[in-house]
C-alpha cells in the first residue's frame, strides 16, 4: 500500500489557489511519514483495536519509520462506512486520527459511498455566511458522522493527558475526504487541527472548501496532497454542480 503513496513524492511544488509554490524537501519528508500513518490504516489489527502500537510490517505494509516510534493505539476504528484507529505519538507530541480509504475486500459498502454523488446540506459550516447550504457529498458526510463521537471522545481523553500535543487527521482517497470533514468538525469544537489527506476527491459546495480553508492557519494547517495524474481527486467533477476543493494542493 504504501508503494502507492510514495509516488506522491516525486511532486515539488504546490498550488495555492492555482498558483504555484515551491516546496522544501523538509515538506516532502513530513509527507512521506504521514503517508506511513494513513497506510497504516489499512492494517486489520491496527482498525480492529488488536495491537497496542502502530504497525503494519506484519501484514505486508510499510511504515519503518511509524513503527520505530512506536505510537500507541488508543482506538481501532471500525463503524459502519468508516475504519481507521486514533494513536498518540509522544515522540512528536501528536494525536493522530488516520482514516483508511475504499477497501474492497474489508469495507465493501465504501464503494457504494464513493458512488454516490448526491449531496445534503451541513451544519458544518456553522454560522458563516454561505450561498449554496454547505452541501457536502451524502457518504462522506455520513461516515465522518458515524465515527465523530468515538473520535472526539478520544481526543479528548488525549489532549486531558497531554494538552501540548497536536491533532493531526490523516487519510487517503475516501478516508482523505472522511479526514477532512473531521478536521473541520473538531474545529468547529475549538480544536487546532492540522488536516493531511491523499488523493481525496471533491467534499462538496464551494462553500465548503472554503469554510475548510478560511481558518488556516489559525486553527490549523491544511495539506491536500494530490499525484498529478491520479483521477479520484478530479471527481465528482467539477463541471458537473461545481464540486469543488479546498487548498493548497501539493
Amino acid at each position: 500500500m504504501l508503494l502507492a503513496f510514495q509516488l506522491f513524492l516525486v511532486l515539488s511544488i504546490a498550488l495555492v489557489n492555482g498558483a504555484p509554490l515551491s516546496i522544501s524537501q523538509a515538506e516532502l519528508d513530513q509527507f512521506e511519514f504521514f503517508a506511513q500513518y494513513v497506510g497504516a490504516a489499512y492494517c486489520y489489527d491496527n482498525i480492529h483495536g488488536t495491537s497496542n502500537t502502530v504497525a503494519c510490517s506484519a501484514e505486508g505494509g510499510h511504515c519503518p519509520s511509524v513503527e520505530s516510534i512506536q505510537p500507541t493505539i488508543l482506538k481501532g476504528l471500525r463503524k459502519t462506512n468508516t475504519a481507521g484507529y486514533i494513536a498518540v505519538d509522544n515522540t512528536n507530541k501528536l494525536i493522530i486520527v488516520a482514516i483508511q480509504g475504499t477497501s474492497i475486500a474489508s469495507n465493501p459498502i465504501d464503494v457504494l459511498t464513493d458512488l454516490d454523488l448526491i449531496r445534503v446540506k451541513t451544519d458544518l459550516c456553522c454560522s458563516a455566511n454561505t450561498n449554496d447550504g454547505c452541501e457536502i457529498h451524502s457518504g462522506f458526510w455520513q461516515a465522518a458522522n458515524d465515527v465523530f463521537p468515538l473520535v472526539e471522545m478520544n481526543i479528548s481523553l488525549a489532549l486531558a493527558l497531554h494538552p501540548d500535543y497536536k491533532i493531526v487527521t490523516i487519510g487517503h482517497s475516501l478516508g482523505g475526504a472522511v479526514a477532512a470533514l473531521l478536521g473541520a468538525k473538531l474545529r468547529n469544537c475549538g480544536k487546532m487541527v492540522d488536516i493531511y489527506t491523499y488523493g481525496q476527491p471533491h467534499l462538496g459546495s464551494i462553500d465548503v472548501s472554503n469554510y475548510i480553508q478560511s481558518p488556516s492557519p489559525t486553527h490549523g494547517n491544511n495539506y491536500r496532497i494530490a499525484h498529478t495524474n491520479d483521477v479520484i481527486p478530479q471527481l465528482p467533477e467539477h463541471d458537473w454542480d461545481n464540486w469543488d476543493h479546498f487548498y493548497p494542493e501539493f
